[in-house]
C-alpha cells in the first residue's frame, strides 16, 4: 500500500513535469515557424503598440493554445499579475493542472523574447 502511494505521487511528479515540459515547448514557439500544427505557438507581439494591446493579445493567444495543445489542463482563466520588472509580463492562469486547483504562472520576458512556466509559490526568477 505504502509502495502504491509512492508510485502515484511519483507518476503525479512525472505528468506534471510532462505539462510544464509540454506548455514551455507550445508557449516558446513562434507562431509559423518551425511546427506544422495550425495555430501552434504565439505570434509576434511586439508588433503592437501599448501595453494593454500586448496584453490582450498575449491573453487570447495563451489560452487558445493551451486549450487546443495541452488537454491536460483544464483552463478557467488568465489574468496578468505584477511582475517583478516593467520589461516582462505575468500571467496567472487558473483551473485544474493534474487534478489538483493550485494556480501556475506563464511568464512573458519581452527584452528576452522568452516564455517560462513557473509552478505556485516559485515568484520571479
Amino acid at each position: 500500500m505504502l509502495l502504491d502511494r509512492f508510485r502515484r505521487s511519483r507518476d503525479q511528479g512525472d505528468e506534471v513535469r510532462s505539462i510544464v515540459d509540454n506548455l514551455n515547448r507550445i508557449l516558446n514557439s513562434k507562431k509559423g515557424f518551425g511546427y506544422w500544427l495550425d495555430g501552434f505557438g504565439i505570434g509576434d507581439y511586439n508588433e503592437h503598440r501599448g501595453r494593454t494591446a500586448i496584453v490582450q493579445t498575449l491573453v487570447e493567444e495563451i489560452k487558445e493554445n493551451i486549450e487546443r495543445f495541452e488537454p491536460r489542463v483544464r483552463l478557467n482563466e488568465v489574468t496578468e499579475v505584477d511582475a517583478s520588472s516593467p520589461f516582462r509580463l505575468k500571467f496567472q492562469v487558473s483551473g485544474a493542472f493534474v487534478g489538483n486547483e493550485k494556480p501556475f504562472y506563464i511568464v512573458v520576458d519581452s527584452i528576452r523574447h522568452e516564455v517560462t512556466v513557473e509552478g505556485e509559490g516559485r515568484g520571479d526568477r
